[in-house]
């Protein structure tokens, strides 16, 4: 018996691997045919590929998700969106608002 987070990770290390195995794989190939590459584009390969990687994987999850969601006649909750990259302003405020506030003033409407 395993246990989930060894099949998540494993899941994960297999995908991303296969997407830097396959980069690595056919800058290999068409070096081989006759095309020659500086080696600087298989470590530029091969670096990009694992957060281009990550990004079409959460793309697809995102389209899957609401896909399912709209089959069963559900729709996806909303998203926070923040001025800052990775809603840094919203989690700092949630910081703030609780360090200063009382418990569950920052998630309130306003009235």
């Amino acid at each position: 018996m395993t246990t989930p987070g060894i099949v998540f990770l494993g899941r994960a290390v297999l995908l991303t691997g296969s997407l830097y195995l396959g980069i690595i794989s056919f800058l290999r190939f068409v070096t081989k045919s006759g095309f020659s590459f500086p080696p600087w584009t298989l470590l530029v390969g091969a670096s990009i590929s694992l957060p281009i990687g990550f990004a079409l994987r959460v793309l697809y999850v995102g389209i899957a998700r609401s896909r399912q969601a709209t089959r069963m006649g559900a729709r996806l909750a909303p998203r926070v969106k923040g001025k800052r990259f990775g809603n840094l302003d919203f989690m700092l405020n949630l910081v703030q608002q609780f360090k200063n506030g009382y418990l569950g003033m920052s998630i309130t409407p306003p009235p």
